[in-house]
């Protein structure tokens, strides 16, 4: 039986997807986990098939976490499981890796359908970021610069000033988590590892 493991940091996520596979009989869901060491503590006493992946998650970066699994555990399959539609954030997911993508708007059943697919050697992904990969490809290539909403680059533009997440918040008339959610994307979207490369990345290529 296929072991399948989830990696998010939402609860109501790992619960709902726990509670849809517990009366599946195709394949063993092993957990749903949400750091870096339980991960890494898994893939060391079981074997995974395939992994459904969140991208932005607090401390984890989801597509460096898919980077370092085809490095370690080739044989394992990659789902993305996110709200992002960013086609950098896409193409790179899939640069790292990724055999398939799914967005949260879809069904359980979809998930069934993309586990099947990986495991044939095939790629899934569904119907919005199949509309999305088709664009970007009939479109003319890019500079690869990422392409920021108007609250991102406010974010952005305080954190380069040094402004903490609750002092961006009160400046901004938002939550503190809603902060860290952009602070959160913003790594993703730049590819840095911490405030101070994404600081840097963003003054470097003119952004702000």
């Amino acid at each position: 039986m296929k072991g399948i493991i989830l990696v998010d940091d939402h609860l109501i996520i790992g619960e709902s997807i726990s509670h849809f596979f517990a009366n599946n009989t195709l394949y063993n869901f092993i957990g749903y986990y949400a750091s870096l060491a339980e991960v890494e503590k898994v893939f060391t006493q079981q074997k995974i098939d395939v992994i459904i992946l969140d991208i932005s998650m607090p401390v984890l970066n989801g597509i460096k976490l898919c980077s370092w699994i085809k490095a370690n555990y080739s044989e394992t399959k990659v789902i993305f499981f996110t709200m992002h539609y960013d086609e950098l954030i896409i193409a790179r997911a899939l640069k790292a890796g990724g055999d398939g993508y799914l967005t949260k708007n879809g069904s359980f059943s979809e998930i069934l359908t993309a586990i099947e697919a990986v495991l044939n050697g095939e790629r899934y992904y569904s119907k919005d970021i199949e509309q999305i990969l088709l664009k970007r490809q009939k479109a003319v290539p890019a500079d690869d610069l990422p392409i920021l909403s108007p609250r991102e680059i406010d974010v952005l533009k305080l954190i380069i000033k040094g402004f903490s997440s609750k002092e961006i918040g009160d400046k901004l008339f938002i939550s503190a988590k809603t902060v860290e959610f952009h602070r959160s994307n913003l790594l993703v979207k730049f590819d840095a590892r911490n405030m101070a490369q994404l600081a840097s990345e963003a003054i470097r290529m003119g952004i702000v």
